[in-house]
């Protein structure tokens, strides 16, 4: 039961999809109350069942900056792209890493820094893609399809799909793989931005 909480948690958290950034050192003590979404969702509540102890969610995106707010939530994970050789913890970017903040940051203490839907969760970083290798274009469904692969056979239970991209078979092929494997899979759906939201965007992190 519990682990279906945090799964589902995650689950909306990632469906959300809302650019909230990690916020530089000199305005931490106020972002926290620049997440509406913690309201909005009851995070709160949330947090007396759990807080997403035991669950790895794997991010496959621009990879993930180890942010203060979230570094101690990361884990090595890897680079999928054509020619790539790190470990995901690496973002030029940017949209990873807000995405694994809204799912697992877990703040500097406190009410500073910020937080996120499963601040105990770990986060498994998948970059798939580079500056010079936008995620619409030929190819991309393939890579990841390749993370989807890696990120089950690493023990992911939710894996977040916040990126755009033509129909796959690789890639729909794996999906199925990874929902046989009882694995969570959320993929982004579009966005719908106001103009708080793109306040908070603008607040890119250092």
């Amino acid at each position: 039961m519990r682990l279906r909480v945090v799964r589902t948690a995650a689950a909306l958290l990632c469906a959300a999809a809302v650019a909230i950034i990690p916020a530089p050192p000199a305005h931490a003590n106020n972002i926290r109350s620049d997440q509406w979404h913690l309201d909005f969702l009851r995070i709160s509540e949330v947090h007396r069942i759990t807080r997403g102890e035991g669950v790895t969610v794997a991010v496959i995106d621009s990879g993930v900056e180890p942010h203060p707010d979230l570094r101690d939530n990361l884990l090595p994970g890897i680079d999928v792209a054509d020619g790539g050789s790190g470990d995901g913890r690496e973002d030029h970017d940017g949209h990873g890493t807000a995405m694994a903040g809204l799912i697992a940051a877990h703040g500097r203490g406190g009410n500073s820094g910020v937080l996120g839907i499963a601040p105990a969760a770990k986060i498994l970083p998948i970059r798939y893609e580079t500056p010079t290798m936008p995620g619409g274009e030929i190819g991309a469904g393939r890579r990841v399809a390749k993370g989807i692969d890696w990120a089950v056979a690493q023990g992911a239970k939710v894996i977040n799909l916040s990126i755009g991209g033509g129909p796959a078979a690789e890639l729909r092929e794996a999906v199925e793989r990874a929902i046989a494997a009882d694995v969570v899979v959320v993929a982004a759906a579009g966005n719908r931005r106001s103009a708080d939201e793109d306040r908070l965007s603008s607040r890119m992190m250092d």
